[in-house]
Parts: C-alpha cells; sequence; structure tokens
C-alpha cells in the first residue's frame, strides 16, 4: 500500500518500475534517484529514459558520494526491474483476462 501511494502519479508501468526499484532497493535510495532527476531535468516519475538513468548513477562514487542514502547497486536493480516487468507483460500478453468473481458467480 504505502508504495502504491508514493508513486499514484506516476502512470502504470512507471508506477510498476518505481514500485519494484523501491522494494528491491529501498524508497531512500529511490528518492535520491529522483532527486537527481530533477536536478538533471528528467521526470522523476518516469522509468524509462529517465528514472533508470539516475538508478544506475547511484553506483558512481562521484554521484552516490552526495545523496542521503549513499550507494546502491543500480545496475542491478535496473536490470530486475526491466526482467519483472518483460515476464508481466508477457503475461499479460499469454494469459487469459480474469474474470471477477462476482461476475463468475452471477
Amino acid at each position: 500500500q504505502r508504495l502504491t501511494r508514493e508513486y499514484a502519479a506516476a502512470r502504470e508501468r512507471d508506477r510498476l518500475a518505481l514500485m519494484l526499484a523501491a522494494y528491491n532497493m529501498g524508497m531512500g535510495h529511490v528518492r535520491d534517484a529522483q532527486a537527481l532527476a530533477r536536478r538533471f531535468g528528467y521526470d522523476p516519475l518516469r522509468w524509462d529514459g529517465a528514472m533508470d538513468v539516475m538508478v544506475s548513477l547511484l553506483e558512481e562514487p562521484q554521484v552516490y558520494t552526495k545523496t542521503r542514502h549513499g550507494f546502491a547497486q543500480g545496475r542491478s536493480v535496473v536490470g530486475y526491474v526491466d526482467r519483472v516487468l518483460n515476464r508481466y507483460a508477457s503475461y499479460r500478453r499469454t494469459l487469459p483476462p480474469l474474470i471477477p468473481t462476482a461476475v463468475a458467480r452471477g
């Protein structure tokens, strides 16, 4: 619930990506990456081409030494997020949609 509220303003795929990143490396590191995004003129609620780059920068000493939460294995987190999102997209394409319980009982 907390992660859902934290990234509620993001579009669905971006929200999922940010939630996965926060789950994997902690909200503090995601907030550090969002602060970097703002500083460099990127959208802190967009994953592809914005936050994925900022999260990766949290491995660079010249960057992470100036953040509140310090070093994070950003490239590993980006790989994790991308793998989970790709798997999720694959499932959505191949699995039949779920029938809501109320309709199924109807």
